[in-house]
C-alpha cells in the first residue's frame, strides 16, 4: 500500500511588516532661530560692530533654509518607504495567495469525493485506503465542502500609520480562508454518517 504524506502543514503564522510610519515634520524651533538674533543685537549694542549685524540675520536664514530641505528630504524618503512597503505587500499578497491555494489542492487530495472512493473501491486499487492506522487522518471520511481556515494566519506588525495598516488589512483580507475544501468526519468518533 502506499503511504501517503501529511498533507495539510503545521500552523504558522504570516507576519507582514514593517509598516511605515506617519511622516511628521520637524517644526521650526522658535527659540533656535530667535536666540542667535537677540544674541548678535547685544553684541552690535556692545561693539557696534555691522558685520555682527550680518550675522545676526543670516543665522535665520541658515535655519529656515536647513528646515526647508529636511521637509523635503523626509517626504522624498517617507514616499520611498511607501512604495516600497506597497511593493513588498504586493509580493506577500502573491505568495500568501499560491500558499492558499497549494494548501486546498492539497487538502483536495488527502481526502477524495465518494465518486473517486467508489472508483476505487471497483478497481481494487491499492490506494484506496492510503492511511495508515499512525495517520492523524487515519477513519477520516469527506463529507462535502465547505469553507475552512488556512493552516496559517496573517498578522501584521504593530504600529505604523493606520490608513497603511488599513490599507494592507484590505489587501491581505481573505488570503487565509480556504473555500470548497473537504469537510470530513473521523468515522470512529461518529456513531452515524
Amino acid at each position: 500500500i502506499p503511504s501517503r504524506p501529511i498533507v495539510v502543514p503545521p500552523p504558522g503564522s504570516e507576519t507582514i511588516g514593517p509598516v511605515p510610519d506617519r511622516f511628521e515634520p520637524r517644526r521650526l524651533p522658535a527659540a533656535a532661530t530667535v536666540a542667535p538674533l537677540a544674541a548678535g543685537l547685544v553684541l552690535y549694542a556692545f561693539t557696534r560692530q555691522v558685520h555682527f549685524l550680518a550675522l545676526t540675520l543670516l543665522s535665520p536664514l541658515v535655519m529656515v533654509g536647513s528646515a526647508v530641505e529636511e521637509r523635503r528630504s523626509g517626504r522624498r524618503d517617507q514616499r520611498d518607504r511607501i512604495a516600497r512597503f506597497r511593493s513588498d505587500l504586493a509580493g506577500h499578497r502573491e505568495r500568501l495567495a499560491d500558499r492558499r491555494d497549494r494548501e486546498r489542492i492539497a487538502r483536495l487530495r488527502a481526502s477524495p469525493d465518494l465518486a473517486d472512493l467508489i472508483r476505487r473501491a471497483e478497481l481494487r486499487t491499492v490506494d484506496l485506503w492510503a492511511r495508515g492506522r499512525a495517520a492523524p487522518d487515519f477513519g477520516s471520511l469527506r463529507i462535502g465542502l465547505g469553507p475552512a481556515r488556512a493552516s496559517f494566519s496573517i498578522e501584521l506588525e504593530r504600529g505604523g500609520d493606520d490608513d497603511l495598516r488599513d490599507e494592507a488589512a484590505r489587501l491581505l483580507r481573505g488570503l487565509d480562508e480556504l473555500i470548497d475544501v473537504p469537510v470530513t468526519v473521523v468515522l470512529d468518533s461518529v456513531f452515524a454518517v
